[in-house]
């Protein structure tokens, strides 16, 4: 299906050309087989063979829903996709999320999932929380939508290699052991993603020179030398530390879920419908505008942190935001969305994804190879 890239990627190649927004592709009072004809064959660059009906099918829908309400469909199209000259940026994801919710199946979302494990099948929500990954947005599978951040994540929570350098060298004596369990031992104490290749062979490399001092002191010059070969194998590794081992996926999000995410970021007057529909059911009193509680500017950081407290009040230590997302899931909302680190503080950009439950978001790549074949 096409994704917000595809449809950038379309844009760049000349389909929407010459004019610079996306309302340009109504062309004012164009018709619907105007909008067929124009992009009937047409393969934008880097787009799946599945990409180009898509589009199309976009275009149908787009130009079906414009015909009622022309003014206000071109100035959404504007403000969800903006062009400067970085290139295509998402602008306004409350124009978007309309959109989306005028014109079903307009989108999904391509995203990016970064993990030390290899993932057979499909993803498994029970598996949240048995590995060493933090859950600070909300109990969920994690998804980027920038792959760089995905990979930051990869390289973060997988195991390094300490056998070998990067050339393929072999560690010598006692060496892997030792950094092995320093590496466990620094994991442990500072958690996964406070914990380096630099910290461990520092704390290692400082054990080395006890051992060669001991070795001098007690004349056992054998001893000294093999310590000294594995010094200077660290200074190896050290200089040429191997790629972390991990994978990458590349997943389609349904298409229903992004209108349905929670928004971290937002107040509840800014939430999507769906959400502030949910939300009004979960608790009225707090989340109806007509609720006594009702505050139109608590933010979705809040609201998700109010939904854990209050399972913890009714559940004790069993309450906690696996059952405060469960909650949400049950009704009908499907994960949170919070703009990753590089986009928080221009409040625009690329988003990371919690989805409360991953069943159905589909593997599209492994490292960068097609998965069929590749998950069985």
């Amino acid at each position: 299906m096409a994704s917000l890239l595809d449809l950038a990627q379309a844009r760049l190649g000349g389909l929407l050309a010459p004019r610079p927004s996306m309302a340009g592709l109504l062309g004012g009072q164009r018709t619907q087989a105007n909008l067929a004809s124009a992009l009937q064959g047409y393969t934008p660059p880097q787009m799946t063979a599945m990409t180009n009906p898509q589009v199309m099918d976009y275009a149908r829908n787009v130009a079906q829903s414009a015909q009622q309400n022309l003014q206000t469909q071109m100035s959404d199209l504007d403000k969800a996709l903006v062009m400067d000259q970085g290139g295509i940026n998402v602008g306004d994801r409350q124009a978007l999320a309309r959109l989306m919710e005028q014109v079903p199946g307009l989108m999904g979302a391509t995203a990016y999932h970064g993990t030390p494990h290899n993932i057979r099948g499909q993803f498994d929500i029970s598996k949240v929380g048995t590995g060493e990954g933090a859950q600070a947005y909300g109990h969920g599978m994690y998804f980027a939508e920038n792959p760089a951040v995905a990979t930051q994540y990869k390289n973060i929570l997988s195991k390094p290699e300490f056998t070998k350098t990067a050339e393929g060298v072999e560690l010598r004596g006692q060496l892997p052991r030792m950094l092995d369990e320093t590496y466990s031992e620094l994991v442990a104490k500072n958690g996964i993603q406070q914990t380096n290749y630099g910290d461990v062979t520092d704390l290692v490399g400082q054990r080395l020179d006890r051992q060669m001092k001991d070795a001098l002191k007690a004349n056992d010059m054998d001893w000294y030398n093999k310590t000294a070969d594995m010094k200077l194998d660290l200074a190896r590794f050290k200089e040429n530390p191997p790629p972390n081992v991990g994978n990458l996926y590349k997943v389609d999000i349904p298409d229903e879920y992004i209108p349905k995410m929670l928004d971290y970021d937002k107040p509840l007057k800014d939430q999507p419908k769906a959400v502030q529909d949910a939300l009004a059911k979960y608790d009225p009193d707090s989340y109806s505008p007509k609720g006594n509680d009702y505050d139109s500017n608590e933010l979705g950081q809040s609201i998700y942190q109010r939904i854990v407290q209050d399972n913890v009040q009714k559940f004790g230590l069993g309450g906690n935001s696996k059952r405060a997302s469960e909650d949400l899931n049950a009704l009908g909302i499907k994960g949170i969305r919070y703009y990753d680190e590089g986009s928080r503080s221009a409040s625009k950009g690329t988003s990371n994804f919690v989805v409360f439950d991953p069943t159905d978001v589909k593997i599209l790549e492994k490292n960068s190879q097609k998965v069929e074949g590749l998950l069985d």
